[in-house]
């Protein structure tokens, strides 16, 4: 039996979050508040909020059993845990946006702490509607609308450049760069193809 104070309850002592079913735009404009709270800028280590201006702490894992990407537990009272596995998290980037992808969590499906949830990131939960809505929540929380607006204004529709300048994958990016209007989706889509061919 373990000591460290990171130990989780067994996972039938925590509920799976739940949609919030609020609507992307209302999610979208919902993380850029509490990233404005949070004073998050461009490329601020998200490890470090989370340490210093959340309940909540990051442990990296080596691997997990279940195959899960990353998870987050928020216990009663409000603190919570990620959990990144970083075999499957090699790239900085790709930790930044799993980071955020969990803080959804916290902040849509266990109202800042107040619902204790387990929620995993695997393959078989990303279509369900609560890891869409994290995704959302990640992509605004990370990319919000007014800097976006501004950065397509400098780099234009690259999303390479858009995404470096917010420190995010390139697909992030330019989901984003869609879900604000400012690239057609169907633009978005042969921009996969043409980088799926180099």
């Amino acid at each position: 039996m373990s000591d460290s104070k990171c130990d989780a309850e067994p996972l039938e002592a925590y509920k799976r979050p739940k949609p919030c079913r609020a609507g992307r735009q209302v999610i979208f404009a919902f993380a850029e508040k509490i990233a404005l709270a949070l004073n998050l800028k461009t490329g601020d280590d998200l490890e470090k909020l989370v340490a210093q201006r959340l309940p909540g702490k990051i442990e990296n894992l080596p691997g997990s059993k279940k195959q899960e990407k990353a998870s987050i537990t928020v216990k009663s009272g409000g603190d919570f845990i990620i959990r990144l596995f970083s075999s499957l998290f090699p790239l900085p980037l790709q930790r930044r946006m799993s980071v955020a992808h969990e803080l959804g969590h916290f902040f849509l499906h266990s109202r800042y702490g107040e619902e204790e949830l387990e929620a995993f990131c695997d393959a078989e939960d990303e279509d369900e509607a609560a890891e869409k809505e994290a995704s959302e929540f990640a992509r605004a929380f990370l990319v919000p609308t007014a800097l976006l607006n501004k950065a397509v204004d400098c780099f234009g529709r690259d999303s390479i450049q858009v995404a470096a300048h917010f420190m995010v994958p390139e697909s992030v990016a330019r989901q984003r760069m869609v879900d604000i209007g400012r690239v057609p989706e169907s633009v978005a889509r042969q921009r996969m193809v043409d980088i799926g061919r180099r």
